[in-house]
């Protein structure tokens, strides 16, 4: 009985523990809204309300929303640099996305996947998965997708000097935006057509793409605005005109401050630096080398402190998943053992209910046989 009332008391409080995680009385598709609001509102508490969704998640078959649950952690992962956390949210979301047979969020997937090996510099894996993606877009006909996907591998063969199939793939990229007439897609495609054409010294065609750019409100569009002004330098670096490059740097760099895009400043004072050797400005040139030294520095101890933390993060993570784990097998093996013990109690209770009928039934031979030799007698 005691033991019987031990299972009872752990049930409780195991269920309690994980009911108290699944009857908070949302659905999925309000963890889903939830979720994508926070991502978008950069809420201080995103990471935490996408693994709680992810949680809920699991707790119900493969769904679509799994799949945006794990795809929402990549994203957040990859925002902080826990590129190894990243990808592992990004697989897992795309293992749901093959159980549920959805060839769209495959293909996100996979580019997301891809967009992780490329900022890792890892460019062969990068494209493997790019490929991936398109392949599965081209299947589905979406044009808009197919373009990202055109414009992603551009950049990666860029990356690697593959020049001519990067342009390849960046004017892919421009026909589509130019069809859909999306203006932020034709100025991404153009930006990178200008790019490659400055690296292999067609300068007229690259001025001819930039002065395209100009045509649009670039300063709706920061994230293309910036690398607009960094071509646009190294063109007249190209041609000597280091005062006008000065001048573009200068912009660049007001531009990748105010809104925190300083994955461009390595590149800023890489150009300011070819500037004031130009001018023969040798005090300007050592001061801009010790701040470039310095942004390595500082990029390759963030980069160090970002993988400690992952692993950190991970450890945490698989840490808590393990917890949950044996909270559900602990719960399920005291429900288990519940019903064994009621098994055990029905099976008793019928084997007192036979021992009486038996010893009924032997009575009442008895009191037959003791009447038919009192008869006899």
């Amino acid at each position: 009985m005691k033991a019987f009332l031990l299972h009872i008391i752990l049930f409780c409080c195991f269920g309690s523990i994980t009911f108290g995680q699944n009857t908070t009385g949302k659905s999925l598709e309000e963890w889903d809204s939830i979720a994508f609001a926070a991502f978008e509102q950069n809420d201080t508490d995103a990471m935490t309300i996408a693994l709680k969704f992810k949680e809920a998640s699991l707790k119900e078959p493969a769904s679509m929303y799994r799949v945006n649950a794990f795809t929402i952690l990549g994203i957040l992962n990859k925002d902080k640099g826990y590129y190894s956390s990243s990808i592992n949210n990004y697989l897992k979301a795309l293992n749901a996305a093959k159980a549920i047979k959805d060839d769209g969020r495959v293909s996100a997937c996979y580019n997301n996947i891809g967009r992780i090996y490329y900022l890792q510099q890892n460019y062969p894996r990068s494209k493997e998965y790019y490929f991936k993606s398109l392949e599965i877009e081209e299947k589905l006909n979406n044009d808009l997708q197919k373009s990202i996907r055109y414009y992603n591998l551009g950049e990666a063969f860029l990356a690697q000097d593959s020049f001519d199939i990067a342009l390849s793939y960046f004017n892919n990229s421009l026909r589509i935006e130019q069809k859909k007439k999306s203006d932020e897609g034709i100025m991404y495609a153009l930006n990178g057509i200008s790019e490659v054409y400055i690296e292999i010294g067609r300068l007229t065609d690259a001025m001819i793409s930039l002065e395209s750019l100009e045509k649009y409100n670039l300063s709706a569009f920061p994230k293309i605005e910036v690398p607009y002004f960094k071509n646009r330098a190294r063109l007249s670096l190209k041609k000597a005109k280091y005062l006008e490059a000065l001048a573009h740097l200068n912009k660049a760099s007001e531009l990748s401050e105010k809104y925190e895009l300083r994955i461009y400043s390595e590149d800023i004072y890489k150009y300011q630096i070819e500037v004031y050797r130009g001018l023969k400005q040798w005090e300007n040139v050592a001061d801009t080398y010790a701040k470039y030294i310095a942004l390595l520095e500082a990029l390759n101890n963030r980069k160090v402190k970002n993988q400690l933390e992952d692993l950190t993060y991970q450890n945490e993570i698989n840490q808590r998943d393990l917890e949950l784990k044996l909270i559900s097998e602990q719960r399920d093996l005291a429900q288990q053992q519940t019903i064994k013990e009621r098994q055990i109690a029905s099976y008793e209770n019928k084997i007192v209910w036979f021992l009486i009928l038996s010893l009924f039934v032997l009575v009442l031979l008895i009191l037959v046989g003791i009447r038919k030799i009192t008869k006899q007698a």
